[in-house]
């Protein structure tokens, strides 16, 4: 009797523990589409601020370091937003047993990963001294995706 007691008892932990695991997965999503929208908000500011810079190159008595700033914080925003996705891509896997979702999300975070590292090897696109933080994210983020993917098998 004490063994379907026990049974019984270690069933509702874990029916517990899934929906907690699916609750905590509802919420990253949320999450993750409020930060994509940020990323796409960057990318837009970006893009204005290319167009800025051109006119700023045509006229050099304006400073453009605060343009390349701005990139800067668009690039660290993308690479947060990378960071999301491993962490979905972990839950997927560990928690929900959903593989499907952790690769989408591991290909959401490559394609982010190229789009990055695409924009800081430009010359004077990113500060300087920014360059070498952001490649030491994109190796931290490589090294991540890696260990996510060696669970898929």
């Amino acid at each position: 009797m004490d063994e379907r007691n026990d049974y019984r008892k270690s069933a509702k932990d874990a029916h517990k523990r899934a929906n907690q695991a699916a609750e905590s997965s509802r919420l990253h999503s949320n999450d993750l589409g409020h930060m994509l929208h940020s990323a796409k908000s960057a990318h837009g500011r970006l893009t204005d601020g290319q167009d800025r810079q051109r006119k700023r190159e045509q006229n050099p008595g304006r400073s453009i370091s605060s343009l390349r700033t701005a990139r800067f914080q668009a690039m660290e925003s993308q690479l947060r937003s990378a960071f999301n996705y491993c962490l979905t891509a972990e839950n997927a896997v560990g928690v929900l047993g959903r593989l499907e979702t952790a690769r989408r999300a591991i290909e959401r975070a490559r394609h982010v990963a190229e789009v990055v590292r695409g924009h800081v090897n430009e010359p004077n696109h990113v500060p300087g001294d920014s360059v070498e933080i952001i490649n030491q994210r994109l190796a931290e983020l490589e090294r991540r995706i890696s260990g996510i993917e060696a669970r898929f098998a």
